[in-house]
């Protein structure tokens, strides 16, 4: 790594001058003395400064890419290039996905036209079977997960009531407390006694209405088992064939039915408008793009990546024997090189508490905060960097 420092002191000299020709105008004299006055004012305020090598990073960013499989037919935009809201970065083809949507939307119609065929021919009693079977598995679900609404409602009812049976309980303790002194009346006591005493009614009411519920829902349960079982004995061995064979269809159409979804919801992905690919953010960068025209993709391709311009963070390296010189507020100048006249101006913000070797140098990474010219920063830049130690 390089690092050189320059040591600002006061410079004498002695100017001669002559017999000539030409005169100092008053401008000449005016620009001498801003000079001088620059001069003065840099001498009072930096005592050292050091060369030092530096990097840009991105400590965070995003992947875009497309969650269905399409074929990339135009890339709108460049590596490097700032990109605000809606900007449009990838143009692609979605139509084989497109037809997938539609196979699968035939898929769930044949279903259910076959549902409809094996019930058209199937036994009465089998489809009340299988309706009944549905609020039998439904009521055992409630009752081995303590899901029933109704008594749920209830049991959330008690819980507040609870609550509020212990703050009277509370209330009713302080006030005794009180009453010894002399601070509060009998009344007062016998009021919140009752309130208790009202409170606990209720508690016990709602008690007893969860345990009906519970008993109710038991006894709905050993009811429609009965039906089922009274049911089974009017079918034939091909009716409950049948009847397998419906339920078994309606699960595929289930299945079916939520694959469609998952796929229509991909279409709907942020960053993805009719059969474009667009920024999202303003202020962005798009950096280390992956991908070709007529390209086919899916999910585990990334396009690019892109950065929000604020997120830019500088990194210089300073020698361990100068970073006692070094502290947070000290002014920092950036050179890019593909930048010549570039005015790329910060400041020190974070000094790492540890050292680190590299390339046989000991250095300690210093985070500078960009005040102006950060967007000719590009990720993976190097850098020249200038830090001046103030006085």
């Amino acid at each position: 790594m390089k690092a050189r420092y320059f040591l600002l002191g006061l410079m004498c000299a002695s100017i001669v001058v002559g017999c000539s020709n030409t005169t100092n105008t008053a401008a000449d004299s005016e620009t001498a003395n801003v000079s001088a006055e620059k001069v003065e004012s840099n001498k009072e305020t930096v005592a050292k400064e050091i060369e030092v090598d530096a990097y840009v990073t991105i400590p965070k960013s995003q992947q875009i890419y497309v969650d269905f499989p399409v074929t990339i037919t135009d890339i709108k935009v460049k590596e490097g290039q700032k990109v605000n809201k809606g900007d449009v970065l990838f143009v692609f083809d979605d139509s084989e996905y497109k037809a997938e949507i539609e196979k699968q939307k035939n898929t769930i119609e044949e279903i259910q036209v076959e549902i409809e065929r094996l019930e058209s021919v199937t036994n009465p009693s089998v489809l009340e079977i299988a309706e009944l079977e549905d609020e039998l598995g439904l009521k055992q679900s409630y009752k081995a997960n303590g899901t029933n609404p109704d008594i749920k409602m209830l049991e959330n009812e008690l819980a507040v009531q609870k609550v509020d049976l212990k703050a009277l309980e509370d209330k009713l303790a302080m006030q005794k407390n009180i009453l010894e002194v002399g601070g509060t009346s009998q009344e007062e006591i016998n009021a919140l006694e009752d309130q208790i005493s009202s409170k606990n009614e209720g508690i016990s009411k709602i008690k007893t209405n969860i345990h009906k519920l519970e008993e109710s829902e038991s006894l709905e349960i050993s009811n429609l088992q009965k039906q089922i079982e009274g049911k089974r004995m009017q079918v034939s061995q091909d009716d409950s064939t049948t009847a397998y064979g419906i339920k078994a269809q309606k699960v595929k159409l289930k299945t079916a039915q939520l694959e469609l979804k998952l796929m229509e919801e991909k279409l709907k992905q942020l960053g993805i408008k009719d059969n474009t690919i667009i920024a999202v953010n303003d202020n962005s960068i798009i950096y280390d793009i992956d991908c070709l025209k007529e390209q086919k993709v899916t999910s585990e391709n990334t396009l690019a990546k892109c950065m929000k311009v604020e997120d830019l963070v500088v990194t210089a390296e300073v020698p361990s024997e100068d970073i006692a010189d070094v502290k947070e507020g000290d002014n920092v100048i950036l050179d890019v090189y593909s930048e010549k006249n570039a005015n790329i101006n910060g400041k020190v913000k974070r000094i790492s508490n540890n050292a680190k070797e590299k390339d046989g140098d000991t250095i300690v990474e210093v985070e500078v905060e960009v005040l102006e010219g950060k967007d000719l920063l590009k990720v993976g830049s190097k850098l020249d960097a200038t830090v001046q130690i103030m006085k």
